[in-house]
């Protein structure tokens, strides 16, 4: 096995399956964030409350990077020297290439070096210059191609004039410094260690803050950060006591996964046919992931990790990812890697599966493995208990495996309009089939979770890892609102709702439809207009005080049916389809008759003989129809399958207009920095539960 730590390659292609609804958050690729660091893509705002301590250094040393056995005795501390590192420096660079000076002798096996001035680019953000590391820290053996490589990272120094927290922690005065240079180190902090897992296979990442005279260490796991108390670097060993440790540390304990390694030479021929039938560009390496197969009981090996599409920068929450990859057959199959939120409540994904396969539930994948990471729980919140105050919710996060046969294509790949609305079709079948057989309510429905088979004649629904078991058909068994911000019910996304229904899960289906039409759809709206319609109706998100609400514009949408017209789509049968889809789920949010309206109508019905060609045009009649449409989805689904049993009226192929759309959005972000807004932030939020004070809780979260 090679001696470098594995991290996936830093230009990513796109997957064949999209996952990438699962993180659960605001999607920092995405998001506004009016800096000194312009570019800068996390929003402090999404990683409040994720910040644990102070600790003091010697115990967050004790636990996080303890002594390793061996360890050689370190050089000694050249204090006086330390005490003369600020004087006469000038400018960031000087402070920077002293310390690593001071530094080197503590690092044998890495190699600390100035990268203030360069930066790199993580390609799916639509930004440059995002990550720019006043001194990063590499392994001695590995061979970088420029001179700073995010993907290459083992951990890093950002240097600021003031830290972004408090060590006197009271009611008044939090750990998490309010003011606006506060919020954009934490930012960048966040933004930084996120990158480096994004990029790479790890566990967690290590970082230092340097303030003045002052530093702290911090640890990210995908639960929160944990910081020490500021230490005068000068005078107390701390910080080379961390960085000697660090530099004869395992790869494991740095954070790095020891589940993805480096094919061994004796693996070469897997390697081969991981290279010959997966879609791997010429940079991609393949890799070895061993997955711990619950059902077997025995590790599964894969080779491969085709394309880890756009994932989350933020550090925290699940970050799912998505690879191809081939068994030792040479079958190639579809790996999903998750951090599950490891709670009693919460099944795992692969034991839900084998409930809906036993109540014969169609049009779902079909599980090949699936386990846990052995060893792979989040420390943040469990290492220091007396953080917290007692009975506060504590999620922690376990690295989780699933790997699927099926592998397909994401809806937003669709060839032609009929493979978008069959594919969308099958998923509602695979919804309905769930909810009354299995008593399962997905919770969850977006772009990235209904597939087209690669043959393209049907779709999956995927992603049941934040399924609710419901009591009998309309009652969840436990209150909780989750899914993907883009795609939520506007009665969910206004906070109205007590807990997830599957009128809401309909309502999404809606959403996905007229959201990919918007993007990829037979319209002539200009990219502008588009830009507009996505932001508006479903990227608008408010942040307040750490909690996020938003569905006003599409509940003012769905009010007025007006999506009809906003979509742009030409007369036929499409366009039926979407005006019949949102008569239907705009009956939500329409005004109840009034009692005077109802007994009129009521007198002009039993007029009528109750005869609905007589009545089918009065606003009343149409109300009560859908309403009780509403509560079974047996019409809509047929109006799909009329749409789609003569493929000649759903023939228009797919327009990309991707390149038009990254590069308007990326203009208009811009201007949104340069004027600073902050009142209202427009960026996407990943799958979140209700906000309670951004709190994750099960009854609700903002679930990650």
């Amino acid at each position: 096995m090679s001696s470098t730590p594995p991290q996936p390659p830093q230009n990513q292609s796109q997957a064949k399956i999209d996952s990438s609804s699962s993180p659960l958050k605001l999607d920092t690729g995405r998001s506004t964030f009016a800096s000194e660091v312009p570019s800068l893509v996390q929003d402090e705002p999404e990683t409040s409350n994720e910040w644990f301590g102070p600790v003091s250094p010697i115990k967050f040393l004790a636990k996080f990077l303890p002594a390793p056995p061996g360890l050689p005795r370190r050089p000694n501390f050249q204090r006086q020297r330390w005490r003369n590192i600020r004087s006469d420096a000038k400018k960031k660079f000087d402070m920077c290439y002293r310390f690593t000076k001071l530094l080197d002798r503590y690092c044998t096996n890495l190699e600390l070096k100035v990268t203030c001035g360069a930066s790199n680019d993580i390609n799916w953000t639509h930004q440059t210059g995002l990550i720019k590391v006043d001194v990063s820290v590499f392994s001695k053996n590995v061979q970088l191609e420029r001179t700073f490589e995010v993907a290459q990272l083992e951990t890093f120094f950002e240097f600021k004039r003031a830290t972004a927290f408090n060590d006197d922690v009271s009611e008044g005065s939090p750990f998490e410094k309010q003011a606006k240079n506060s919020q954009e180190t934490r930012a960048q902090l966040a933004t930084y260690a996120g990158a480096m897992l994004a990029t790479q296979f790890r566990t967690h990442a290590f970082c230092v803050e340097v303030a003045g005279d002052y530093a702290r260490l911090i640890r990210f796991d995908r639960e929160g950060a944990v910081f020490t108390h500021a230490f005068r670097y000068a005078e107390e060993t701390h910080l080379i006591d961390f960085l000697w440790r660090f530099n004869h540390s395992s790869s494991e304990i740095r954070g790095h996964d020891p589940t993805v390694t480096v094919p061994s030479a004796a693996e070469s021929r897997f390697v081969k046919q991981a290279t010959e039938l997966l879609p791997l560009k010429s940079w991609e390496r393949v890799w070895k992931f061993s997955v711990y197969d619950e059902g077997s009981k025995k590790t599964v090996v894969f080779y491969g990790g085709a394309n880890p599409f756009s994932v989350s920068v933020s550090p925290f929450g699940r970050s799912t990812r998505g690879f191809l990859v081939i068994d030792i057959h040479g079958n190639i199959v579809y790996l999903k890697d998750t951090w599950r939120i490891d709670m009693e409540e919460m099944q795992k994904e692969g034991n839900i599966y084998a409930q809906l396969h036993e109540k014969g539930v169609p049009h779902i994948p079909h599980v090949v493995a699936h386990g846990d990471a052995g060893q792979q729980k989040t420390l943040s919140r469990s290492s220091f208990p007396d953080l917290f105050k007692p009975g506060e919710p504590s999620h922690p996060f376990q690295h989780y495996y699933i790997v699927f046969r099926e592998v397909g294509r994401r809806l937003t790949e669709f060839r032609t309009t009929h493979e978008l609305v069959n594919a969308i079709k099958d998923a509602m079948k695979a919804h309905q089939v769930a909810y009354d057989e299995a008593k399962i309510l997905h919770c969850d429905i977006s772009s990235g979770n209904i597939l087209i088979s690669e043959d393209g004649k049907s779709g999956f629904l995927i992603d049941w890892d934040f399924s609710k078991p419901v009591v009998d058909c309309e009652t969840p068994r436990e209150h909780g609102i989750t899914g993907t911000w883009e795609f939520m019910s506007a009665e969910l996304l206004l906070g109205n709702a007590t807990c997830h229904k599957r009128t809401d899960d309909l309502e999404s289906f809606f959403h996905v439809l007229c959201w990919v039409l918007l993007k990829y759809g037979p319209h002539s709206l200009t990219v502008e207009t588009v830009i507009e319609r996505l932001g508006w109706i479903y990227n608008y998100v408010m942040i307040y005080r750490g909690r996020s609400k938003g569905g006003t514009h599409k509940e003012r949408s769905l009010r007025s049916r007006d999506m009809r017209r906003a979509a742009g789509l030409p007369d036929g049968c499409l366009k039926n389809l979407l005006v019949d889809f949102e008569d239907l789920v705009a009956v939500r949010y329409d005004h109840r008759p009034s009692p005077k309206a109802r007994q009129q109508y009521d007198e002009l019905a039993a007029l009528a003989n109750y005869d609905e060609k007589k009545l089918d045009r009065h606003p009343i009649w149409k109300y009560d129809k859908f309403l009780q449409r509403l509560e079974g989805w047996d019409w809509i689904y047929e109006r799909f399958c009329e749409a789609t049993r003569d493929s000649s009226q759903l023939s228009d192929a797919r327009i990309d207009r991707e390149q038009e759309l990254a590069a308007a959005y990326v203009k208009d972000m811009v201007t949104e920095r340069t004027e600073g807004t902050r009142s209202m932030v427009i960026g996407s939020k990943k799958r979140l539960a209700d906000d309670s004070d951004s709190q994750p809780t099960l009854s609700k979260k903002r679930r990650r």
